[in-house]
Parts: C-alpha cells; sequence; structure tokens
C-alpha cells in the first residue's frame, strides 16, 4: 500500500479527527476510506457520460410524436389505488 503526505489545513485535520473519532477509526484510516470512496464514485460518474455519438442522436427521430400529438389523445388515466 502506497504512502502519500498531505498538508492540510488545521480546521480540516480537526474535522476528520473528529469524523474518525465518530466511525471508530484512526484519522488516517479514515481519510484514506474517504478518498477511495470519492475516487471510486468519480470514476463511475465519469463512466456513464454518453459519448458525443450518442448525444448526437438526440431529437434524430423524425418519426416520434410532438408534444402536442401526444396530448391529443384523450384516453382517461386510469385510477389510482386508494392510500
Amino acid at each position: 500500500m502506497g504512502q502519500i503526505t498531505l498538508k492540510i489545513d488545521k480546521d480540516v485535520e480537526g474535522l476528520i479527527i473528529q469524523r474518525a473519532k465518530a466511525e471508530n477509526l484512526t484519522p488516517s484510516s479514515w481519510l484514506s476510506h474517504y478518498i477511495e470512496q470519492q475516487v471510486k464514485h468519480n470514476h463511475l460518474v465519469q463512466n456513464q457520460k454518453w459519448s458525443a455519438d450518442v448525444k448526437a442522436l438526440a431529437g434524430s427521430w423524425s418519426d416520434f410524436p410532438s408534444l402536442e400529438e401526444i396530448r391529443r389523445d384523450n384516453t382517461p388515466n386510469s385510477l389510482r389505488e386508494s392510500l
């Protein structure tokens, strides 16, 4: 496992210590876990972005009904179940 030296503000250090204590972790373990979560989350978000090819398809379906055409259908809504 690698090691990184960080210089952080005293206020931020205090918050890290508080949060680590609240989770019964050392500040180093808490920070390592937090960074891992952030990196993995950002990686997932980046992988979910649509490519330019997919974005270019938006609006390309000429036979898709317009909002007015969809609303023109006066089919009654189904009754909802009571709570």
